[in-house]
């Protein structure tokens, strides 16, 4: 029971130290990126536009071509099986054929290849297929020509399909028709490459932030007026006269002296008429002294 429990405490950390190496199974799907055929019945003619992809040894010689991309494939995935697929929708072959696919050994492109500048083939690197004469999709095992595509043994200039014997025509469609393209399907493994573990990064201590220093403001010092130059007059302003006195003001100044003026003539004139009426009503100079005497005396009692 202990021994149980023990290897249940490391099934934990088995699992996490197998998992990261476990291989990774795909499958890609790839589709021709360039296909073509040729005829030695036109030798000069190119086909790499046609929806059509002919084989056939009699009455003439038809050959196709295909090319596919592997970039989509991992650096150092190990190549399980590659199969081509071609879809035969015609022939006019009574009974089936064997195919033949060839690795090709020189380059060529869809829109220039011809029966005149058709590039060579690799007679040991084949795969054969018995083709029925029934519709539908036919395939070649083509594992050791993509593995050896994929290692860089060999170059890919794509692959060659031909007829045997005396075989009437075969034919499949191409990339340029809307259905059923030319197929490469290659189920491959990879091995992720192990995640490390995560380093323990130390964390830098904060810098202290500095307080911050009191800035002392300069004082302003008031910008000095100019000078002005000596026996430089200094113009009067506009509508101002007589020492910076305006018109209005000067004006005003006259009518108050003028009123302050009168005033004072007014005053003058009603003192004057007031002293004249006290002198015509009081007494001549000693005129009340003897009046007063006559009554003093008039009182007097007789003796």
């Amino acid at each position: 029971m202990k021994r149980v429990k023990f290897l249940l405490t490391l099934l934990p950390a088995i699992i996490l130290l197998t998992f990261p190496y476990r291989a990774l199974a795909a499958t890609e799907a790839l589709t021709s990126t360039a296909d073509s055929f040729v005829n030695d019945g036109y030798p000069d003619q190119n086909q790499g536009g046609a929806s059509s992809l002919i084989t056939s040894t009699t009455p003439v010689n038809r050959f196709t071509y295909l090319k596919f991309d592997l970039s989509g494939i991992p650096t150092g995935a190990t190549i399980d099986n590659a199969t081509l697929r071609l879809y035969l929708y015609n022939t006019e072959q009574a009974v089936e054929t064997t195919l033949i696919c060839r690795h090709v050994t020189a380059d060529w492109s869809e829109g220039g290849i011809t029966w005149n500048n058709q590039p060579g083939e690799d007679t040991t690197a084949q795969a054969n297929s018995l083709v029925t004469i029934a519709a539908g999709w036919k395939e070649w095992n083509v594992t050791e020509i993509v593995r050896n595509w994929k290692s860089g043994s060999w170059s890919n200039y794509g692959l060659k399909v031909l007829s045997s014997g005396g075989a009437k025509s075969h034919s499949f469609r191409s990339k340029e028709y809307s259905e059923n393209r030319p197929e490469l399907i290659i189920n491959y493994t990879s091995a992720p490459t192990p995640t490390p573990s995560p380093t323990a990064t130390p964390t830098p201590k904060a810098t202290p932030t500095p307080k911050p220093t009191a800035t002392i403001t300069p004082e302003e010092k008031p910008t000095p007026s100019p000078e002005l130059v000596e026996g430089t007059p200094t113009p009067e302003p506009e509508g101002r006269i007589l020492g910076g006195l305006s018109i209005g003001q000067i004006v005003g100044g006259g009518l108050v002296l003028l009123g302050l003026i009168g005033l004072g003539a007014g005053l003058g004139l009603y003192l004057r008429d007031k002293r004249k009426k006290k002198s015509k009503f009081a007494p001549a100079a000693g005129e009340g002294k003897e009046e007063k005497k006559k009554e003093l005396r008039k009182e007097a009692p007789e003796e």
